[in-house]
């Protein structure tokens, strides 16, 4: 719960770490600038945790079991094995079978998709994960926080991509150029899949923080299949078609994810899927169609960027004002991302008493 702490370490280890990789580059250091770049933040984010930690090495003692530790970190294991293999099959596959612009084309629209779950999911991973470990004995306490975090991921994350769907054409020009245009109808479609991959997130939460990994590794296993199955299909029609394969089986995972995660910790978990659906098809859905109509207006494609911002939040203020169910998920969201930025480390009492209510 010591979500300062944790700020404080990722952004100081990332200081430290890119001004040792500038100084590594302009001494002509070349590429290994970047790979000392890695290996500092490492070492950094490491020692700064130690120090604030008060952690010190000791002997180990053998009495003492760790079983069930190893238990749920092979289920981690697996699962993180099996979703490095369906994120990097797509690359391999077009690589294989299309060769080497295609799969520059497919790669850039991939990292492009990427970024944001990297930058948003991870935080939101550090401040939830906690919270929902504690109250993981409280059946309606988690549920209930699994809603609010499913409330950021879906007006943030999920409206976020579909903005970037609607602009993907004067997105792409801005940072690519022109000669990357064939981008735009694959980032187009990856960006859609990410919109469920971001919501799929809350259902992994769930799983870890009720001890759930074995299980979570069975639905990977199933829900890893899929993806590449779906993958292979799209395969003939060259990125595109592979996009497509990436973007149903997104969807289709998220679908099984959050169903099996309540069959096996005995939660309801239907009100995720219908508030997701609700809130894509209420807010994110048209924030892209409005971001879209920026596209037509004949000014440079910076100018429709801002034009296109400019009229998703023209909508947002439209909704919030309109809709109340809208209005309420705002005002819980808002309120919840204050209380994650201004939680402090506490006593495990006081917090679970605090998280709970």
């Amino acid at each position: 719960m010591r979500f300062k702490a944790v700020g404080l370490s990722d952004f100081s280890a990332q200081v430290v770490a890119t001004v040792i990789a500038i100084g590594l580059a302009a001494a002509g250091a070349g590429l290994w600038a970047l790979v000392v770049q890695q290996l500092t933040s490492a070492a950094v984010t490491a020692g700064i945790c130690i120090w604030l930690a008060h952690w010190r090495p000791s002997l180990p003692k053998r009495r003492v079991s760790i079983r069930k530790f190893l238990r749920f970190g092979v289920g981690v294991f697996g699962t993180q094995g099996i979703s490095y293999v369906t994120k990097n099959i797509d690359n391999v596959t077009i690589g294989a079978v299309w060769g080497a612009s295609p799969l520059g084309l497919y790669s850039r629209a991939y990292q492009l998709m990427m970024m944001p779950l990297n930058q948003i999911n991870a935080p939101m991973t550090q401040v939830a994960m906690p919270v929902l470990a504690r109250v993981q004995g409280d059946k309606k306490s988690f549920l209930g926080y699994l809603r609010k975090s499913q409330l950021v991921a879906c007006y943030v994350t999920a409206t976020l991509f579909a903005v970037a769907t609607g602009l993907a054409h004067p997105l792409v020009l801005v940072l690519f150029g022109h000669q990357w245009l064939d981008v735009v109808p694959i980032f187009a479609i990856l960006a859609v899949g990410g919109m469920f991959r971001a919501v799929a997130q809350i259902a992994y939460w769930a799983y870890l923080a009720k001890g759930k990994s074995g299980a979570l590794f069975r639905q990977r296993i199933v829900t890893g299949v899929l993806t590449v199955v779906m993958i292979l299909a799209g395969l003939p029609w060259g990125p595109v078609g592979v996009a497509v394969g990436c973007t149903v089986a997104s969807f289709v995972s998220w679908i099984v994810a959050v169903w099996h995660v309540g069959r096996v910790t005995g939660m309801n978990t239907r009100p995720l899927i219908t508030n997701a659906a609700r809130i894509v098809a209420v807010v994110g859905l048209p924030a892209g169609v409005a971001a879209y109509l920026a596209t037509y207006l004949p000014v440079p494609s910076l100018v429709q960027l801002v034009c296109g911002g400019l009229f998703v939040l023209a909508y947002l203020g439209l909704a919030y004002l309109l809709v109340r169910s809208v209005r309420e998920d705002l005002d819980l969201t808002i309120s919840f991302a204050r209380r994650a930025i201004v939680s402090r480390g506490a006593k495990a009492g006081p917090a679970h008493s605090k998280v709970a209510r």
